[in-house]
């Protein structure tokens, strides 16, 4: 009996679906991707990777390399909002990264902000999308009268309104702590401003500023913002004033360098607090099947930025069955009326006689949907 239960464990990690065929899972650290819309805003970043490689899809170019001995992807996002927004699912789609900042520059709508001073984004807004009320041929244009507009998503198949997406505070709070090592200006959290265009009209700068609580303005923030928030990817802006109206400070390409700078030592302490921490340190995940939360005895193990799950428990709890097939030396699950084999082969990790899958494998093998918050919740779907 001992050994069939240790012949058991050890054979529930690779999946072989019994319609497709062999199907062997990969397991690793998810990413951290960090934005910038040009050159001069990704360039230093790309020098910190080590072993960086160069790979482009469509007109958008990505480099992958590490960080403090974790992946790191640096995307070229381009300029504007729809470049931002399809370099980002691109990201999504190829990387899967647990985290994604966009960074670079801005121009200034705050008053009370200089040139070089950085701007931590508690939210990021769209200020480009607009209503106005009718007006008959010849009563002239208002701008200052238009409406502000939310932008939507879906989700779980309904539309939902966002008037800003916000910035997570666990990598809002370790940015935070960093300020006082920030030597060319001050760091404050405040609100990025997004649209497509550059305004050097006081008068238009003050509006938006008033309109929005708008701390600077960009192209590309707000726009990456809503990709993330819809594959539920933790996100954070953060933007750097590269030239202000307000006291006639105009554009320094410095200030990207110093971005950057700044950003490379948030990814840096985030990766060394979040990231590279022992598994006994890592706070429980909270796991929840069709919204209820589900209790594990054997606690999930977090480890490089990947929830790994114990899969023999996991699969009674999500009401599945297993037996043991000694003629073929596999087990076999059973789950929401699908057949799985489940063999020793490529284990994603195995640790006190526990066999672990990753989380974001499970929709792999299964007819289930999961979606991962960050490293705090694993929301599984039927």
């Amino acid at each position: 009996m001992r050994k069939r239960l240790v012949a058991l464990l050890l054979a529930l990690v690779l999946v072989l679906s019994m319609t497709t065929g062999a199907f062997a899972l990969e397991s690793g650290p998810r990413p951290i991707v960090i934005q910038g819309a040009m050159d001069i805003e990704v360039m230093d970043m790309v020098a910190a990777l080590k072993d960086a490689k160069e790979i482009t899809y469509g007109s958008w170019t990505f480099w992958s390399g590490t960080l403090e001995d974790y992946p790191v992807i640096v995307s070229r996002t381009e300029v504007g909002i729809t470049n931002a927004a399809a370099a980002t699912a691109i990201a999504i789609e190829k990387f899967n990264p647990c985290l994604i900042i966009n960074q670079g520059t801005s121009g200034g709508h705050d008053p009370a902000l200089h040139r070089y001073d950085i701007v931590l984004g508690k939210l990021s807004v769209n200020y480009g999308k607009f209503r106005s009320e009718h007006g008959d041929l010849g009563q002239g244009i208002q701008p200052e009268k238009w409406i502000p507009d939310n932008v939507s998503l879906r989700v779980d198949g309904e539309k939902v309104y966002f008037d800003g997406f916000k910035g997570d505070q666990e990598v809002l709070e370790i940015a935070e702590r960093l300020a006082p090592s920030y030597e060319h200006g001050k760091v404050v959290v405040g609100v990025i401003g997004t649209a497509d265009e550059w305004n050097r009209e006081l008068d238009r700068i003050q509006w938006v500023h008033e309109t929005y609580d708008s701390s600077v303005e960009e192209m590309e923030t707000a726009s990456s913002a809503q990709v993330a928030e819809a594959y539920k990817i933790p996100f954070l802006g953060i933007r750097i004033l590269s030239n202000s109206e307000w006291h006639g400070e105009e554009f320094d390409p410095k200030s990207a360098s110093y971005c950057q700078e700044y950003t490379l030592e948030v990814v840096k302490a985030y990766i060394n607090e979040k990231l590279q921490t022992s598994p006994a340190e890592q706070a429980l995940p909270g796991i929840y099947f069709n919204d209820e939360a589900i209790s594990l005895s054997t606690r999930p193990i977090i480890d490089k930025g990947v929830i790994y799950l114990p899969v023999r428990e996991l699969i009674i709890k999500l009401g599945g069955t297993i037996s043991w097939d000694a003629e073929n030396n596999v087990a076999k699950a059973t789950i929401n009326d699908q057949e799985i084999l489940l063999s020793s082969q490529d284990a994603d990790l195995f640790q006190n006689g526990v066999i672990y899958i990753a989380a974001d494998k499970l929709g792999q093998i299964t007819d289930y949907k999961v979606a991962i918050l960050g490293l705090n919740q694993v929301r599984i779907f039927q």
